[in-house]
């Protein structure tokens, strides 16, 4: 007789999270040291063994091979109207191929920036390895102010009844005839009565998300030798207490990680060279509703349901909490390399 599986708790997950982050392939060890470097020699930093009196000059020529075929790569994607086609398999296909082609470059140069997600995507690659981009459904709570001008008793109770109509201003013409015939604003009676009126409107507002994540920001179990066969992905990303609340998280204002000061060497590196990072103190003199906080979002494919079959699962981390968990298809990752090495899922820069 087989054992009946449990469930995993949070606690459970949270267990599995942390060790996947602490033994991830690429964040942290020599990879994010061959990055730095790579980061430097682009910069062409010192390398800080220089003799004094002696020549200071550094080559620059792993920046002087990136920028020589930035301009053909993108020149091959973004010169024409489109950056992707779907062809026809057949006669039937035709319409619903060209609308599929209008659509997905739609949603990349009209939805999104599509040419510095493909310039960053690129250039992540030629200098770091892989470039990693993340696409995803995301819906955003919107608030649209509405003005109307004489309507008429019916239309003003279709319009004020919406649970996500809100008015703001309302005034009514004829107000004296209405008191005189004993009506009040709320009276569903045709009058002639008009109202004039501002509103505001709450509705959800969905659209496909693209962005270029930072490849010291990301992770992938060690064992993988693709994204195909990875079992937990996820990536890094710094939120405000308040952007947390406004996705509807509550109790957040407490949450402190061991690593929230966390900066890899590869984000010093890229940012040093200006002195355009953050602080390695994380917010000074920031507190409340603008203090910032690292926010794991992973996907593990595990048996978190006890049936004995693996599922992905979408897990929000933040400090020692899980803020949310859920099922999904998969992971919204891509990866991108220059130079493929075969059983890795790490390929070489130039």
């Amino acid at each position: 007789m087989s054992k009946k599986r449990k469930k995993l708790d949070d606690d459970q997950i949270k267990v599995i999270i942390e060790h996947e982050i602490g033994s991830s392939l690429g964040f942290g060890g020599e990879l994010f040291e061959q990055r730095r470097k790579s980061i430097d020699y682009y910069y062409g930093d010192k390398f800080g063994n220089e003799v004094e009196g002696r020549s200071q000059v550094v080559s620059t020529d792993v920046s002087d091979v990136i920028e020589w075929m930035m301009p053909s790569l993108m020149r091959i994607f973004t010169s024409g109207d489109e950056i992707g086609r779907f062809d026809p398999t057949g006669p039937e296909d035709v319409k619903a191929a060209q609308q599929e082609s209008m659509y997905v470059n739609y949603v990349l140069n009209k939805d999104n920036d599509g040419f510095k997600i493909l310039y960053d995507w690129f250039k992540d690659a030629l200098m770091l390895k892989n470039g990693i981009t993340k696409v995803w459904w995301d819906e955003t709570e919107v608030e649209e102010r509405e003005e109307y001008t004489e309507l008429t008793d019916f239309q003003y109770q279709a319009l004020v009844t919406d649970k996500n109509v809100t008015v703001v201003e309302h005034t009514t013409m004829d107000d004296e005839d209405a008191m005189d015939a004993g009506l009040s604003d709320g009276d569903f009676i045709d009058t002639n009565r008009t109202h004039d009126l501002v509103i505001t409107r709450k509705g959800i507002e969905g659209k496909i998300k693209i962005v270029v994540c930072p490849p010291e920001q990301f992770y992938i179990s060690k064992q993988a030798d693709s994204m195909e066969d990875a079992n937990f992905l996820g990536d890094r990303m710094l939120m405000t207490i308040s952007e947390l609340r406004e996705m509807g998280f509550k109790d957040v204002d407490d949450i402190v990680g061991s690593d929230e000061q966390w900066w890899s060497e590869e984000y010093t590196a890229r940012r040093d060279y200006d002195d355009s990072g953050m602080s390695m103190d994380m917010n000074p003199g920031i507190e409340g509703s603008e203090r910032k906080i690292w926010v794991d979002e992973c996907y593990l494919k595990i048996d978190a349901n006890g049936d004995g079959i693996s599922e992905w699962i979408k897990v929000l981390k933040a400090g020692d909490r899980i803020l949310s968990r859920e099922n999904v298809d998969g992971h919204p990752y891509i990866s991108l390399t220059p130079i493929p090495m075969p059983h890795k899922f790490y390929g070489l820069s130039l």
